[in-house]
């Protein structure tokens, strides 16, 4: 008798605790499944930069059914920034201002920029690298790929002549495609095609988005709907 009193309030707790997971992943589920809402704004309508924002995304349950927009935008810097700083500022740029241009309640501004930056206790010499900034309307969200280093003279010719990347590229005869950064871009180029310009805006703003997936051990008090 009282067996048989324990199994059946045995199977009364697992029936509730049942129920409860069910309404549960009910809850979490209708808090989450906005991202078909959800505008991501890419202020950039370079097709590389484009094709990397589309394939991390597809990665991202909450963020892959979100429609993606390409909006032409200055990025407020030099047309080849020249430190880490200036790389930031024209990331936040264009991920502010591509933010702007929509009116979406839910959205979200990406920005790309390549630049260079001074490697410390080298004899001056610079690494290459992108920024990717992800703004959500009150904060960015910064991002970095991997750096590589550049030929001295490319960097010489930058600094002193006042060239771009490319166009220094193509005056020390590295390449002679006039729109490399379209293509594997310069790292694709000194790699040898094992790491190409879409890997490394990819790498950019998948570490953009590690403040954002993360949120509890970063104190992000409005963080995006994003979870494990």
């Amino acid at each position: 008798m009282i067996y048989s009193s324990f199994l059946k309030f045995w199977e009364g707790q697992i029936l509730f605790k049942k129920a409860f997971v069910v309404i549960f992943l009910v809850v979490i589920g209708n808090s989450f499944t906005y991202g078909e809402e959800l505008k991501i704004i890419v202020g950039s309508q370079n097709s590389v930069k484009m094709s990397a924002v589309r394939e991390v995304l597809a990665s991202y349950p909450y963020l892959n059914q979100a429609e993606l927009v390409s909006v032409s935008v200055p990025s407020g810097v030099s047309a080849q920034p020249g430190s880490l700083e200036e790389t930031v500022q024209g990331a936040k740029n264009r991920a502010e201002q591509g933010y702007h241009q929509e009116a979406a309640e839910h959205r979200l501004g990406i920005g790309l920029e390549s630049g260079l930056m001074q490697v410390p206790t080298t004899n001056d010499e610079y690494m290459d690298v992108c920024i990717c900034a992800v703004y959500d309307g009150n904060r960015h969200h910064i991002g970095m790929s991997c750096g590589f280093r550049l030929p001295r003279e490319v960097t010489r010719l930058i600094f002193e002549e006042k060239l771009d990347l490319n166009q220094a590229m193509t005056r020390c005869g590295l390449t002679n495609n006039p729109r490399l950064g379209a293509a594997e871009g310069s790292i694709g180029l000194l790699t040898k095609g094992r790491i190409c310009r879409k890997e490394y805006c990819k790498q950019s703003l998948i570490t953009a988005l590690i403040s954002v997936e993360n949120e509890q051990y970063f104190n992000v008090a409005e963080a995006l709907p994003v979870r494990n």
